[in-house]
C-alpha cells in the first residue's frame, strides 16, 4: 500500500515541477537572434579583423604624420628663427608661417596621439575580447588544477594564428611564441617606442627647435601640450601594453606583476624627468625658472672648455651642459648638443636674402625688420647686419664683437651687458638705447647717435665717435679712454666719475655737460665749450686746453680742479678769477 502512494506522490510533484518551469519560460521574453551573435566566437573574430584592418592604414598615418613635423622641425636652423623664415614642408613644398607652425605643431601631435591611441584601445577591447571567450569556450580541465592543458589549448592557438598580423592584435591575442621571448619583446618595444617615446620626444624637439626663437608664450604653449600628452598616456595606458593573455604559472605571474609594477615605477620617474627638463632646463634666458627653480638645477657637472687658448673646467648645471656650452670658432656651434640662444657668427645678411649686389639695396632705409625681436645673448660675433632695423630689440648679453652694423637703427634697444668690440656702428642711431655696462672697445661709431642713451659704467676704451652725438647720453662711470671725440656732442651729457684719460675732444661740444670727478688726464680739449658745465673736482692734469671756453663758472659749485703737471696746483675760484681761454700748457 506504502508503495504505490509514494510514487503518485513523486509523480504529482514531478508535475508540479514541470508546470513551474513551464510558467517560468513562458514569462521570460525571447533573446533576439542578434544577441546570439555576443558569444559567437566566429563574429567575434571578425570584429578583430575589422578593427585590426583599419588600424593598419592609421597606424601608419600616424606614424607618417608624426615623423613629417619630425623632419620639418629638425631643418629649421638657427638663420631661419633669426629671419622668420617660413617652414616648409617637405614633399608638399607647402609653407607655413614659422611662428604658427611651433605654436600649432604640438597640439597637431597631441590630437593625432590621442585619436590613436583611444583607437588601440578599441582594438585592444575587442582583441581581449576574443582571448576571454576563447578561453572560455576551450577550456581545459587540467587548466582548472593548475595543469598545463592539452588538446583545448592546441585548439585555442591555433585560432590565435588565424587572426590578423597586427602587432597590438598579436600582444593582446596572439599565439604564445609570438607574444614571448625575444621576439614578443620586439613588438612591445615596437609599440612603446611609437606610441609613448615618439610622441613625447617629438614635442620636446619642437620646443628645443624653437628655443633660440626666445618666445615665451609659444614655449609656454608647448610645455602645456607635453604635460597633456603625458597626462594622456598615464590615463589611456593599460589596454595597449598588458599581456594578460598568456597562459603563465602562478609562479610567472608574480614575477610579471612585479616587473609591470617595476615598469610603471620607471614610466613615473620618465615622465618625471621629461617634464623638468622641459620646465627647468629647457628656458629661454630670462625666464622666471632660472631663479625661482634654481635648486632643480645645481651646479653637478664638470665641464670643460677652453678660453683663449687654455682648458679650464668648471661646475655646472644641466642648463650649462645642454644648452650654454662654448662656440667652438671652427664649427661656429655650441659644445653643447643644444643651444637656446642664436648662434650665427659671421652672418652675412646679403647672401641670406640672396642679394648678389648691395648697391641694389642701398636706396632701402632699412634691409631688414627685427624690431623689438628677443636676441638676449645672441651670439652674432662677425655679422654683417647693415641697415637692419633693431628698434627696441632685446639683446642683453649678446655678443656681435667685429659686428657691421653701420646705419642700424637700434632706437630704444636693450643693449645691456652687450659686447660691441670692434663693431662698426657708423651712422647707427642708438637714441635712448640702454647700454649700461656694455663694451664698444674699440668701436667705430663716427656720426653715429646716442642722444638720450643709458651708458653708465660702459667701456668706449680708444672707441672712434668723430662727429658722434651723445647729447644728454647717461655716461656716469664710464670709461673712454683714448677715446676719439673730435667734433662730438656731448652737451648736457652726464659724465660724472667717467674717464677721459687721453680722449680725444678738439672741437668737441661740452656745454651743459657734468664732468663732476670726471678725469680728463692728458685729454685733447682744444677748442672745446665747457659752457655751462660743471666741472668740480674734475681732473684736468695735463690736459690740452688751449682755446677751450669755460664760460661763466659758478664759484659757489666749483670746488677744486686739478690743471697743472702735478696734483699740488689746484685751481681755487676763492683765488683765480674765472677764465675764458685757459693758457696754453
Amino acid at each position: 500500500m506504502k508503495q504505490p502512494r509514494l510514487r503518485a506522490w513523486r509523480l504529482a510533484r514531478a508535475g508540479q515541477r514541470a508546470e513551474r518551469q513551464t510558467v517560468a519560460s513562458a514569462a521570460v521574453p525571447e533573446r533576439p537572434a542578434i544577441a546570439a551573435k555576443a558569444d559567437d566566437l566566429e563574429e567575434i573574430k571578425k570584429s578583430v579583423e575589422d578593427a585590426a584592418a583599419v588600424s593598419g592604414g592609421l597606424w601608419l598615418s600616424y606614424l607618417f604624420v608624426l615623423s613629417y613635423i619630425a623632419i620639418a622641425a629638425g631643418a629649421v636652423t638657427h638663420e631661419d628663427l633669426l629671419l622668420e623664415r617660413t617652414v616648409k614642408l617637405p614633399f608638399l613644398n607647402i609653407e607655413l608661417p614659422l611662428l604658427a607652425f611651433f605654436a600649432l605643431a604640438p597640439f597637431v601631435v597631441l590630437i593625432i596621439h590621442a585619436y590613436a591611441m583611444m583607437h588601440f584601445i578599441m582594438l585592444g577591447k575587442k582583441a581581449s575580447r576574443f582571448h576571454a571567450e576563447l578561453k572560455r569556450q576551450f577550456h581545459d580541465a587540467e587548466e582548472s588544477a593548475g595543469r598545463p592543458g592539452g588538446v583545448q589549448k592546441d585548439t585555442r592557438d591555433k585560432l590565435r594564428r588565424l587572426l590578423p598580423s597586427n602587432i597590438f592584435v598579436q600582444i593582446l591575442a596572439g599565439p604564445p611564441e609570438l607574444r614571448t621571448g625575444i621576439f614578443g619583446s620586439m613588438l612591445k618595444l615596437i609599440v612603446l617606442t611609437t606610441l609613448v617615446v615618439f610622441p613625447i620626444l617629438l614635442l620636446l624637439l619642437l620646443q628645443i627647435q624653437f628655443l633660440p626663437f626666445h618666445h615665451v608664450s609659444i614655449t609656454g604653449a608647448q610645455r602645456i601640450a607635453l604635460i597633456l600628452d603625458i597626462t594622456l598616456l598615464w590615463l589611456l595606458r593599460p589596454p595597449i601594453l598588458e599581456d594578460f593573455s598568456v597562459e603563465r604559472s602562478g609562479r610567472v605571474r608574480i614575477l610579471v606583476r612585479i616587473l609591470r609594477g617595476f615598469g610603471f615605477v620607471l614610466g613615473g620617474l620618465l615622465s618625471i624627468v621629461a617634464l623638468w627638463f622641459s620646465i627647468v632646463v629647457g628656458t629661454v634666458p630670462g625666464e622666471w625658472q632660472e631663479t625661482a627653480l634654481t635648486a632643480l638645477d645645481g651646479p653637478l657637472w664638470r665641464i670643460t672648455y677652453i678660453e683663449h687658448g687654455v682648458e679650464k673646467t668648471k661646475l655646472g648645471s644641466t642648463h650649462d651642459l645642454l644648452f650654454a656650452g662654448v662656440v667652438n670658432p671652427i664649427t661656429r656651434r655650441r659644445d653643447s648638443p643644444f643651444s637656446n640662444t642664436l648662434v650665427l657668427p659671421g652672418f652675412n645678411l646679403y647672401e641670406a636674402l640672396n642679394v648678389d649686389d648691395p648697391k641694389k639695396l642701398a636706396w632701402k632705409e632699412h634691409l631688414f625688420d627685427l624690431r623689438g625681436r628677443h636676441l638676449e645673448k645672441a651670439i652674432l660675433d662677425g655679422a654683417d647686419l647693415p641697415k637692419v632695423d633693431l628698434t627696441g630689440a632685446l639683446l642683453q648679453g649678446a655678443s656681435l664683437d667685429r659686428a657691421q652694423l653701420q646705419g642700424a637703427a637700434l632706437k630704444e634697444a636693450n643693449l645691456q651687458k652687450v659686447s660691441l668690440d670692434r663693431a662698426e656702428l657708423q651712422d647707427a642711431k642708438l637714441d635712448q638705447a640702454q647700454l649700461q655696462e656694455a663694451s664698444l672697445v674699440h668701436a667705430k661709431l663716427q656720426r653715429a647717435s646716442l642722444a638720450l642713451a643709458q651708458l653708465q659704467g660702459a667701456t668706449l676704451e680708444d672707441a672712434q665717435l668723430q662727429g658722434a652725438s651723445l647729447a644728454s647720453a647717461q655716461l656716469q662711470g664710464a670709461s673712454l679712454a683714448l677715446a676719439e671725440l673730435q667734433g662730438a656732442s656731448l652737451e648736457y651729457a652726464k659724465l660724472q666719475g667717467a674717464s677721459l684719460e687721453n680722449a680725444q675732444l678738439q672741437g668737441a661740444s661740452l656745454e651743459g655737460t657734468q664732468l663732476q670727478g670726471a678725469s680728463l688726464f692728458v685729454a685733447g680739449l682744444q677748442g672745446v665749450s665747457l659752457v655751462g658745465g660743471k666741472i668740480n673736482a674734475a681732473n684736468f692734469l695735463d690736459a690740452f686746453l688751449w682755446r677751450t671756453n669755460w664760460g661763466e663758472i659758478d664759484s659757489a659749485e666749483l670746488g677744486s680742479i686739478w690743471l697743472g703737471e702735478d696734483n699740488d696746483r689746484t685751481w681755487k675760484a676763492a683765488r683765480i678769477p674765472p677764465l675764458q681761454h685757459s693758457p696754453v700748457p
